[in-house]
């Protein structure tokens, strides 16, 4: 049920690891009705997609409480309690680095003072079978000697996913998000075709739900691909970042849109040029000129309604004017309902989170930082400021 109107409200999860923690503050004010997005009224949503960590927190929101606002609080300490870890101490919930030193920090052994060197026994033995493995392939391979060598590194060999895929078990429970009214879309990347997949609640089956959460979140080169249904799948960030267009695609009049990043021009550039935070700003470009662009879509499809609502131009239609009819015929045709304008609300930190480094920490002091400032930015939210896009 919608307690915002009679509009269809969507939520669309960005993808951004650690960042993610974000989306629980801005999505704790719209479900408790603190924001002025809302009007004050407690946010009850038709549709939930999301991408990456976006589609982990979608995921688990509907594992829980069928009432959104108990629900975002089981989410929250989900990330503080499970996933986060205090300052000094060595492990969290979501990943674990091989043969790491930090292992055998007092912390650690402190708190089970075998764990270390079980898992260093293991690590050894995976590292063994692995680069026997590769050895193989090299000595087989008929590739140019420069790029065998090339080949034979994988960053994703020192990163264990185990303690994710183990939250994610725990976490995301597939009855209740097959039963639940709210329309889930997972999205994931096959990494043969590079084609996107959307995962909806009907598919979150016992054999393939916990598998598409974990693709969702499988980073390209840190995390390796994950085999559903014979073919492997990774986070779709690297294709469609924000799922706002499957969220306009599945009906969607109102939207909220939480994005991990702020304005590229507010992110610093350094002193100094460095690979990782010129990666780190490439990768910020693209998502915003991805997510851009699915705004611009729905500036379209409200410039084509308004237009079709008149009745005539009173002038030849530019190519504007064509390409919004036809995105509202089209968005009317997948929606199934008629000619509607769409109202987009923007939810974005205000200055850089701290770089690509920090996508990786689980920090409880940052993880609760990001959660406090999602929620500050959803209480004081300001269309003007933000880029909505509202109806003509």
């Amino acid at each position: 049920m919608n307690t915002t109107g009679t509009d269809t409200h969507a939520l669309v999860l960005s993808g951004g690891a650690a960042y993610a923690a974000y989306e629980v503050g801005v999505m704790k004010a719209l479900f408790l009705g603190d924001s002025p997005a809302t009007a004050y009224t407690p946010l009850r949503p038709s549709i939930l997609t999301g991408t990456s960590a976006g589609a982990f927190n979608a995921a688990v929101l509907l594992s829980g409480d069928k009432d959104l606002a108990s629900a975002i609080g089981q989410l929250e300490e989900v990330w503080t309690l499970q996933m986060a870890r205090p300052s000094g101490e060595c492990a969290n919930s979501v990943l674990r680095f091989r043969l790491s030193p930090l292992n055998f920090l007092p912390a650690c052994l402190t708190a089970n003072p075998l764990r270390p060197f079980w898992q260093a026994a293991e690590d050894t033995a995976f590292f063994a079978r692995d680069w026997f493995s590769r050895g193989v392939a090299f000595l087989r391979s008929s590739e140019d000697v420069n790029q065998r060598f090339f080949e034979l590194v994988d960053v994703g060999t020192l990163v264990s996913a185990q303690p994710l895929m183990q939250l994610i078990e725990s976490a995301v429970r597939l009855e209740e998000i097959r039963q639940s009214s709210v329309q889930l879309r997972i999205a994931v990347a096959n990494w043969r075709t590079g084609i996107v997949r959307f995962f909806d609640n009907a598919q979150m089956s016992t054999d393939v739900g916990h598998l598409a959460v974990q693709a969702s979140i499988s980073v390209p080169g840190l995390l390796h691909s994950v085999q559903i249904e014979g073919q492997p799948y990774v986070d779709a960030a690297v294709v469609m970042n924000t799922p706002l267009k499957s969220a306009i695609d599945a009906g969607a009049e109102t939207i909220h849109v939480i994005y991990l990043n702020p304005e590229v021009q507010d992110i610093p550039l350094s002193d100094i040029p460095n690979t990782s935070g010129e990666i780190y700003r490439a990768l910020v470009i693209g998502f915003a000129f991805a997510l851009n662009r699915d705004i611009e879509i729905a500036r379209r499809i409200n410039l084509g309604t308004s237009l079709l609502k008149k009745g005539t131009l009173g002038r030849q239609p530019s190519a504007d004017d064509l390409k919004g009819f036809s995105l509202v015929a089209d968005h009317s045709r997948k929606a199934q309902s008629p000619y509607r304008q769409i109202t987009i609300h923007r939810y974005q930190p205000q200055k850089d989170l701290g770089g690509i480094f920090r996508w990786f920490s689980f920090e409880r002091n940052y993880v609760t930082d990001l959660i406090e400032g999602g929620f500050a930015d959803a209480v004081e939210h300001d269309c003007k400021k933000n880029g909505c896009v509202l109806p003509n």
